[in-house]
């Protein structure tokens, strides 16, 4: 797996954020096929890396692109607080709460 954007926490141009909508859709091909996502919430090296850079293009695309956050919801919020607090895998806290892990992303 190729981290081109390691150790990189933001991006700053439509450059670096196309580059990194290709990183992310290349990640997602090379792990599908190496098997990495054929289980539902698997925990690997490129689950944790698209979900890295997601983050990333989430956050250039509301600072910058000026796209719309997600609706907050207090008690999303709580969960959300919770499961950081505890130091819990987004997999351990959707097995704890009785859900699919797809069912909310951290």
């Amino acid at each position: 797996m190729e981290k081109i954007f390691f150790g990189i926490t933001r991006i700053k141009s439509d450059k670096e954020y196309d580059l990194l909508k290709s990183h992310i859709k290349s990640l997602i091909e090379e792990a599908t096929n190496k098997g990495y996502l054929s289980e539902q919430g698997a925990d690997n090296e490129f689950t944790r890396e698209i979900s890295r850079l997601g983050k990333i293009g989430a956050l250039y695309e509301t600072e910058v692109l000026h796209l719309p956050k997600r609706a907050v919801n207090p008690l999303v919020t709580a969960i959300e607080n919770e499961i950081r607090t505890r130091g819990l895998t987004q997999t351990k806290a959707a097995e704890l709460i009785g859900v699919n892990e797809p069912t909310f992303l951290i």
